[in-house]
C-alpha cells in the first residue's frame, strides 16, 4: 500500500492509468447493477403490478419446494415396488432447503427427523403396530407423495380436529403412514392387504389419490411403452436402484441428477434473495434447465438386455392410444378402491377415499405470488389432469354405489385466496394441508356417526 501511494504521487503513468481503470469498472459495474436491480423492479411493477420487495410477489425460502428425492435414495421392495432406504432421515433424503420451503415452522418440526421404519416408510412407528388399549383410534393413510405429506405435515392437525368433537374427545389418535411419493394403484390395495395380513389393527383407512393415476401413468409409463398396472417411471426406477443398468442408462441417470442438482441450486438463490434482478436471472436460468430436463426425461435410453433379465416388466398394449390408457387407468383405480373398502370393512375399519385437489383442475383464486408458486408451462403433468380427473369424478357414483366413502377434495381450496400450493406438482404447504386435515376429519366423524346410528 506504501509503494502504491508513492508511486502515485511520484505520477507513475502506467501505474496511474491501472489505477484509472480499475476505478472506472467499478463504478461502471456498479452502475449496471443500480440499473439492472431497477429495470428488474419496473418489470415486476409493469407485468405483476407490485413491486418485488411487497409481500404479494416475493417468494420466500418457505414457499418454493425443491425437486423430489432421487431415487437412489430408495430400495427396491419386493412387493411395493420401491421403499425408502434405511439409515437415512426425512430432511438428509429430501434435504434441508426443501424442509424449509415446505414448513414455515421453525424451529422444524420432528416429523423432520423421521427415519424410514422397519418397512421402509417415513414413521415413527415400526410396523404392526399394536393398539395399547380399547380407546386407541389407528388411522393408516395411504397413497403418493400428497399422502405422504400429509401424513406428515397434517396429522397433527387432522388429530386436533377430531379431538374437538365428542366421539375422539377421550380417544388416543394415531396416523399411521403407509404412502410413499410416486405410489399409485394398485400399490396402495396390496400395501393394505400385506400389512392387514401381517396382522396390523386399524379402525380407519384413509386413501388420499387421484393425480398419479392421471399424471404419472401418462407421462412417464404409456410414453415408455410401461403399463399402468407397473409402478412409476418402470424400470428406470428400479433400475436405478440396481447394478444392472446399461452404460446408457447411467449415462442418462447421471445426466438428469446433474440437471436436478443445478435447478436445485437456482431454485434456492431464486427463493432467498433480496434482488429483483438476480430474482429474474435466477427464473430465468431455472426455466431454461428445467426445459432440457423435461425433453431428457422424456426419452430415456431403452431398457438394457440386463434390466429385462433381472426384474419383471409388463409392457402396455401394442397400439392402444393415450384415452385408453386413461379409461383403464380409471378402472383400475376404481377397483382398487372397491377392493380396499372390503379389506378394510372386514378388518373392522372404516375406509374413506378423497380424491386429492390439484392446481390445474382448479377453482382455487390464486395470487400472483402463488401463480408464481404453483402453475408451470413446464410441468409434464398439468396437460393429463383435466381428461384425468374427469374420468375419476365419473367414477365415483360408481364407488359410492358400491358402499366406498368416495369425497372429492379438489373444491377445498376454492373459497380461500391464500396460498397453499408448495409447488407446481401437487404438494400443499402447511396451510394446504391444514384444510385438507378439516376436510377428512369431517368426513371421519360423518362416518363414525353413521355407523354408529347404524342397525
Amino acid at each position: 500500500m506504501f509503494l502504491l501511494r508513492l508511486s502515485l504521487c511520484s505520477g507513475h503513468p502506467p501505474l496511474r492509468k491501472i489505477v484509472n481503470s480499475m476505478v472506472i469498472a467499478t463504478i461502471s459495474l456498479l452502475v449496471a447493477g443500480v440499473l439492472a436491480e431497477f429495470g428488474a423492479q419496473l418489470y415486476f411493477r409493469v407485468t405483476k403490478h407490485v413491486w418485488y420487495h411487497s409481500a404479494e410477489t416475493k417468494t420466500s425460502s418457505s414457499d418454493k419446494p425443491g425437486e423430489l428425492s432421487e431415487s437412489s435414495l430408495a430400495v427396491i421392495h419386493p412387493y411395493f415396488g420401491y421403499v425408502w432406504s434405511p439409515a437415512t432421515t426425512v430432511k438428509s433424503i429430501v434435504g434441508s432447503g426443501r424442509i424449509h420451503t415446505m414448513t414455515s415452522q421453525n424451529p422444524l418440526p420432528d416429523w423432520t427427523n423421521y427415519r424410514p421404519n422397519n418397512h421402509g416408510f417415513w414413521s415413527p412407528y415400526d410396523y404392526p403396530f399394536p393398539k395399547k388399549s380399547p380407546d386407541d383410534f389407528i388411522i393408516a393413510v395411504l397413497g403418493g407423495s400428497v399422502a405422504q405429506w400429509f401424513s406428515l405435515q397434517g396429522s397433527q392437525a387432522l388429530i386436533n380436529n377430531l379431538r374437538t368433537r365428542r366421539q375422539f374427545s377421550n380417544r388416543r389418535v394415531t396416523i399411521l403412514n403407509f404412502a410413499i411419493g410416486g405410489m399409485k394403484q394398485p400399490q396402495q390395495v396390496l400395501i393394505l392387504s400385506y400389512f392387514l395380513g401381517l396382522g396390523q389393527e386399524l379402525d380407519c383407512v384413509i386413501n388420499i389419490d387421484g393425480f398419479n393415476e392421471t399424471a404419472l401413468n401418462m407421462a412417464e409409463n404409456f410414453p415408455r411403452g410401461i403399463d399402468v398396472t407397473m409402478p412409476r417411471s418402470y424400470p428406470l426406477c428400479v433400475s436405478a436402484m440396481s447394478n444392472v443398468s446399461s452404460p446408457e442408462m447411467v449415462f442418462w441417470r447421471a445426466q438428469v441428477v446433474e440437471l436436478r442438482r443445478r435447478i436445485s441450486w437456482w431454485k434456492r438463490i431464486w427463493t432467498e434473495t433480496n434482488s429483483a434482478a438476480v430474482y429474474y436471472i435466477a427464473r430465468k436460468r431455472m426455466n431454461g434447465l428445467e426445459t432440457r430436463l423435461n425433453a431428457l426425461e422424456a426419452s430415456p435410453p431403452p431398457v438394457g438386455r440386463n434390466e429385462k433379465s433381472a426384474f419383471f416388466i409388463l409392457g402396455s398394449e401394442k397400439g392402444i392410444e393415450a384415452e385408453s390408457v386413461l379409461e383403464k387407468a380409471a378402472d383400475l383405480w376404481t377397483r382398487a378402491s372397491i377392493l380396499m373398502n372390503s379389506m378394510a370393512r372386514e378388518a373392522g375399519a372404516i375406509y374413506i377415499h378423497v380424491l386429492q385437489p390439484n392446481q390445474y383442475f382448479s377453482e382455487h383464486m390464486f395470487s400472483h405470488r402463488e401463480k408464481e408458486i404453483a402453475l408451470s408451462d413446464q410441468s409434464p403433468y398439468r396437460r393429463f389432469i383435466g381428461n384425468g380427473y374427469r374420468r375419476l369424478l365419473a367414477r365415483g357414483s360408481t364407488l359410492r354405489n358400491q358402499g366406498v366413502n368416495f369425497v372429492s377434495a379438489i373444491n377445498i381450496f376454492d373459497d380461500t385466496s391464500e396460498i397453499v400450493y408448495a409447488d407446481s406438482c401437487c404438494h400443499y404447504n402447511d396451510f394446504g394441508n391444514q384444510i385438507l386435515a378439516r376436510f377428512i376429519a369431517n368426513k371421519i366423524i360423518e362416518v363414525v356417526e353413521n355407523s354408529t346410528q347404524a342397525p
